[in-house]
């Protein structure tokens, strides 16, 4: 693949170094890349050098891996004000999109459960339906055990699993 002056499509792939399912995804992307003609340089870097240069918007792709825990504010990660290089967030992909926006600030500062839940499948649908800033792959299935004087204990979906909050002697 390659613009109309023949210059080849390369797009980098930054990957945290020595992380072997990162970089087992990257080959996969690059093979599948090089199927429709576009190659995919990978480009493994330690982690505050990765930190950096994600925080710098200077990538064209990385790997990142989030641990979100149950009642995280997703704000950070989506919210337009949040988009610009620089700014104290982690929207690293400079999502900007006044629904998801108006999603986020409900899921924050609304009370009633069913409201705020509502706001959610909403943010769900718009991320993944129509706008699709990442590409989410998948969630590793962990093994939670845990003493059974432990009162309270439930499990989740949601990495990681479980609440210390709830828990109780």
């Amino acid at each position: 693949m390659a613009d109309r002056d023949g210059t080849a499509l390369v797009l980098e792939l930054l990957l945290p170094a020595g992380n072997d399912p990162a970089r087992a995804l990257g080959l996969m992307l690059q093979e599948s890349f090089a199927r429709v003609g576009c190659a995919l340089a990978l480009s493994a870097t330690a982690g505050t050098a990765l930190n950096a240069r994600v925080a710098d918007g200077d990538f064209d792709a990385y790997v990142g891996f989030w641990n979100l825990g149950t009642g995280f504010d997703p704000r950070a990660l989506f919210h337009s004000s949040y988009s610009a290089v620089g700014a104290q967030g982690r929207n690293y992909g400079g999502l900007a999109d006044d629904e998801v926006d108006g999603f986020l600030d409900v899921i924050q500062r609304e009370l009633d459960p069913e409201l705020q839940q509502a706001a959610w499948w909403g943010l769900h649908r718009r991320l993944y339906r129509d706008l699709q800033p990442y590409l989410f792959l998948f969630q590793p299935m962990q093994r939670c055990v845990w003493d059974r004087g432990l009162g309270g204990v439930r499990t989740y979906r949601a990495d990681p699993g479980y609440a210390l909050r709830e828990w109780f002697r």
